[in-house]
C-alpha cells in the first residue's frame, strides 16, 4: 500500500447512505490503489444484513415499532443492530494468495487492537471460532482474528471482495442497545448475546465518541507503518454515493433479493 491512509470521520447517516458511501470510496480505491478508512455512525439506528443473508430469520414489524431502518450490506456476514456503537469502513486492493483473506482479517484485527489499547482498553484477538455460525445475529459467535475482552466479542466484522478491492465492515460495540437483537432475530436471547459480546460502556466509565474514531484510526496508521491522512468526501465521490443510495441500497429490490455471496463471515 501508498505510505499514508486516507482517513473519512463521518457523521451519522441512514443506513442506505452508509452504504452508498462505502461503496463510493471502494471504487475510489479500485482506481487509485490508495487504502482508506472511514469511521461513522447511524440515524436512525439500523439493522444491516450481511449481502447474501435471507430476511426469513427478521423481524420486520418489530423494526418497525422500534424505529429501526433495515439496510443490506455490501459485505458478508450477519445481522447487526447499528445503535450506539461505532462503525468502521477498511478498504484496500485485494491481495493475493489462497490466505489473503485470513491474512487481511488478522491484519485489521491487530489495527483495531492497536487502535483500542490506545484508547485504552486491553483486547485480544480470537484464536478460533466460538458459538454456532449458524445463528443468524453477528454477536451470537466470535470468529478467529476478531477483536474479545475477557473471551466476549467486543468488535463484530465482515469482509467480501468486489472486482479486485477488499471492504471490510465492523460494528464497535460502544453500549447495550445491541441486545435488543434478541427481539429483532428469531431464536435469539438477551442472554445469549449478553454471554457472547461485551460493550465499550462496561469496561469504561466514560466514552467519548471522537476520540474513539480517532484512536482506532491512529491504530490502523500505526499498524500498517503509514501515516495518517484526515479529509472528506470528493464531489465526485459523494455524487456516486447519492447515485448509488437512490438506485441500489435504498430500493426494496436490494433488501429483499435472495443470493448466497462468496463473503468471510463473521
Amino acid at each position: 500500500m501508498s505510505g499514508f491512509l486516507r482517513w473519512i470521520a463521518s457523521g451519522p447517516a441512514t443506513g442506505a447512505a452508509n452504504m452508498a458511501i462505502d461503496e463510493s470510496l471502494l471504487e475510489t480505491v479500485r482506481s487509485s490503489g490508495d487504502s482508506v478508512l472511514r469511521t461513522y455512525g447511524w440515524n436512525p439506528p439500523t439493522l444491516s444484513l450481511g449481502y447474501g443473508q435471507d430476511l426469513d430469520d427478521i423481524d420486520l414489524d418489530r423494526c418497525h415499532q422500534l424505529g429501526v431502518g433495515l439496510v443490506r450490506r455490501p459485505t458478508g456476514g450477519r445481522a447487526v443492530l447499528h445503535w450506539n456503537e461505532l462503525t468502521y469502513c477498511f478498504g484496500s486492493l485485494s491481495p493475493e494468495g489462497d490466505d489473503s483473506i485470513q491474512k487481511t482479517y488478522l491484519t485489521v484485527g491487530r489495527c483495531l487492537q492497536k487502535g483500542l489499547r490506545l484508547f485504552g482498553v486491553d483486547v485480544e484477538l480470537s484464536r478460533g471460532r466460538v458459538g454456532s455460525g449458524h445463528r443468524a445475529a453477528c454477536f451470537a459467535s466470535t470468529s478467529r482474528s476478531e477483536i474479545t475482552v475477557r473471551g466476549r466479542k467486543l468488535v463484530g466484522s465482515a469482509q467480501r471482495r468486489i472486482r479486485g478491492a477488499l471492504l471490510q465492515h465492523g460494528s464497535l460495540l460502544v453500549g447495550g442497545q445491541h441486545q435488543l437483537l434478541a427481539e429483532i432475530v428469531e431464536e435469539e436471547s438477551v442472554a445469549s448475546i449478553e454471554a457472547s459480546a461485551i460493550h465499550l460502556k462496561q469496561l469504561l466509565s466514560e466514552v467519548d465518541m471522537d476520540t474513539l474514531a480517532r484512536r482506532v484510526a491512529e491504530g490502523f496508521a500505526e499498524e500498517l507503518g503509514v501515516t495518517l491522512q484526515p479529509g472528506d468526501l470528493s464531489q465526485e465521490e459523494q455524487l456516486r454515493a447519492d447515485e448509488l443510495e437512490n438506485v441500489k441500497y435504498g430500493s426494496h429490490d436490494h433488501l429483499h433479493r435472495r443470493q448466497t455471496a462468496a463473503s468471510i463471515d463473521s
